[in-house]
């Protein structure tokens, strides 16, 4: 642990070539005055030092000094070990110990949390590619159902049906509809979902190719 301070001290002194102003008459005014420009009413001190700490794993402080704006410019060493409590190897080396414990902690947590990002990443983009499928699959059959409606209507009008027959096929259109409606919903809810988690700043809308869900599955 290295550390620098400096230390600058400045004293005001009572001088003997100061001179009462009022015991003297005019001639000897400026005879004074340079007295008292002369004398040395201040005294300024200054102190540098560096120093240095070291701690070894049994507790020993070793402690080097050095003052290099004195005339001497001694180096001072001190050295301190404590004999009962704080002492050992095991005691000093312990705030290490719990540093590197915290440390391994730390890095679990990361992987963990890169595992649950990875993870989150998978499940949100195949929930994207199964909203998608379904979209198709919601759209096929609706028009299916249309494709029917369209023939039943044919037979109704050639007398080959009942017109009742037509409410069963309007409202199996009406649940295609509906089916589609709720697969879209998922599908930009997913979307919504795959944004938010790669922290896009922009509305992009994902689209999976055919090839990629191939490779995929």
């Amino acid at each position: 642990t290295p550390s620098v301070s400096v230390q600058a001290e400045r004293t005001l002194l009572e001088s003997d070539s100061v001179t009462d102003f009022a015991d003297v008459d005019d001639s000897d005014r400026f005879d004074n005055l340079d007295s008292f420009d002369g004398g040395e009413r201040t005294t300024l001190s200054e102190n540098i030092e560096l120093s240095s700490t070291l701690r070894t794993p049994i507790g020993t402080e070793l402690e080097v000094s050095l003052k290099p704006v004195d005339e001497d410019a001694r180096v001072g060493i001190t050295v301190r070990q404590p004999l009962l409590r704080g002492a050992g190897q095991a005691v000093n080396r312990a705030p290490v110990q719990q540093a590197r414990i915290a440390e391994s902690n730390n890095v679990l947590d990361l992987q963990q949390q890169v595992i649950d990002t990875i993870t989150t990443s998978i499940t949100q983009y195949t929930t994207l590619i199964q909203s998608q499928e379904a979209v198709a699959i919601q759209a096929q059959a609706l028009e299916r159902r249309q494709q029917q409606f369209e023939i039943v209507n044919a037979l109704v009008e050639a007398g080959r049906r009942a017109r009742i027959d037509l409410i069963d096929s309007e409202r199996s259109i009406a649940e295609a509809e509906l089916g589609l409606l709720n697969t879209i919903n998922q599908l930009s809810q997913a979307n919504t979902d795959l944004l938010n988690l790669i922290g896009a700043e922009k509305i992009v809308q994902f689209v999976v190719p055919d090839n990629a869900i191939e490779q995929l599955f």
